[in-house]
């Protein structure tokens, strides 16, 4: 065995040309088994002892880094973006049609922002059990930002004192020990107003992809999660598709519209680079031909 990188290992088997077997497999199985435990033993120490927050906030990052690497093209469509949300309200709500390309921009975004030194927290909503309400996102973004701050989080408040009353009695449910909405709502603009108030803390940006994929309700419907604040330390970034119900929203928006020829090819070629694959210009001259070349979505199906 040798070890050609920290991930990659190489393993040497021989060959019987007369049985037409391979050889010295031994206990081939467990050597690989126990090379693989010591591989990932660190990380799975590492995640279990993190907050299920912690981790939800790992998957949101897995996915934004994974849209992000193949983003190409459309550098007009990402400069009007950036501008809006730096130099306008603060808020911009990407929309589109679906397959559009809503979520490989937005992705983009957090993840240049993330790269040039911002705090950034990307929500994808219906990513997981625990992504799939506004309160969801109310709840992380809260955690998260209380975290930038090292102060105790909302949601452990007098926890251990609840915990003893509950062990008395099954009425430990009441409303009365749950925080409502409002206090969610409440304890959102605190500690914005506290990250504000130091005065070395970097650009903060909170996003959110794919409002349509939340629970309807009225938080949601409401844009209810996203707080009154104008401070300029503080952006919010969200995504939706086009017929969203949206008349509650405050803030600037921009859509996605059809690619033009020229974002076609770029974004097919950065498709292909991802991929690690390429096709003669031909090919190429014939896809760009087809109706619904002028979607990402479409494209990439193709592309597979």
């Amino acid at each position: 065995r040798k070890m050609a990188s920290e991930r990659v290992f190489s393993y040497r088997l021989g060959w019987d040309n007369e049985k037409r077997v391979p050889t010295e497999l031994g206990n081939f199985t467990e050597i690989v088994t126990e090379q693989l435990r010591l591989l990932l033993e660190r990380e799975w120490q590492e995640n279990a002892k993190l907050h299920e927050n912690q981790k939800e906030e790992r998957r949101h990052w897995g996915f934004v880094d994974m849209k992000a690497e193949q983003f190409a093209g459309r550098a007009e469509l990402l400069s009007n973006c950036r501008q809006k949300l730096e130099t306008e309200s603060g808020r911009l709500l990407i929309v589109g049609e679906a397959g559009s390309g809503k979520s490989t921009i937005w992705s983009k975004l957090t993840s240049d922002y993330r790269a040039q030194g911002w705090n950034v927290y990307p929500f994808i909503c219906g990513n997981t059990g625990r992504s799939a309400s506004a309160m969801d996102i109310l709840k992380q973004w809260i955690f998260y930002v209380e975290g930038l701050l090292g102060v105790e989080h909302f949601e452990e408040e007098g926890k251990s004192e609840r915990e003893g009353e509950l062990s008395d009695s099954l009425q430990g449910m009441s409303e009365s020990v749950n925080k409502t909405e409002e206090d969610w709502k409440g304890r959102l603009r605190d500690v914005l107003a506290m990250y504000c108030a130091k005065g070395d803390s970097p650009q903060l940006l909170l996003a959110a992809d794919g409002l349509d994929q939340l629970n309807h309700d009225e938080l949601a419907e409401n844009f209810g999660f996203l707080p009154v604040f104008s401070q300029k330390k503080v952006h919010f970034l969200l995504s939706c598709l086009k017929d969203y119900q949206r008349k509650q929203y405050d803030g600037d928006d921009i859509a996605v519209n059809a690619m033009t020829q020229q974002e076609r090819i770029e974004v097919l070629h950065g498709m292909l680079s991802y991929q690690r694959k390429g096709l003669d210009i031909a090919v190429i001259d014939e896809v760009m031909k087809k109706k619904g070349a002028d979607n990402p979505l479409y494209l990439s199906l193709l592309m597979q």
